[in-house]
């Protein structure tokens, strides 16, 4: 939530056409429910940026974010030559996940239009 309100602060942009797309699609007598979601694609499109930010945003006052879920090796293994002994824990590293230039080639911009149309981003990534 912290992220969410940095981000709308610090883009004000992104913010209108946030309140635009809710208003023309819920109106302002309600709030958007589940069945609305298709009918906002600028919302999701916001909403999968704040995930890909979540490394940008400070998440708390010490900056200082919830682990990412471990997992182990079930059996060691060499990966690019480095081996991996059995029942190593592995952590994703979700800021080189999310500053893959190859995968989004502006990867410190806040843009949530790069996952809307038939951009390269909008194929990979599906929303939950």
């Amino acid at each position: 939530m912290k992220s969410f309100i940095l981000a709308m602060v610090l883009y004000p942009e992104v913010q209108k056409l946030a309140q635009a797309e809710i208003d023309a699609v819920v109106g302002q007598d309600r709030f958007p429910t589940f069945e609305d979601r298709d009918k906002l694609p600028y919302i999701g499109a916001l909403a999968l940026e704040l995930l890909l930010c979540l490394r940008k945003f400070p998440l708390t006052l010490n900056d200082r974010a919830p682990a990412p879920p471990t997992h182990h090796s079930m059996r060691e293994d060499v990966y690019e030559g480095y081996r991996i002994p059995e029942a190593t824990a592995i952590i994703a590293s979700l800021v080189s996940m999310s500053r893959d230039k190859e995968m989004y080639p502006d990867p410190m911009v806040f843009r949530p239009e790069r996952f809307l149309g038939p951009s390269r981003v909008a194929l990979w990534v599906r929303a939950p």
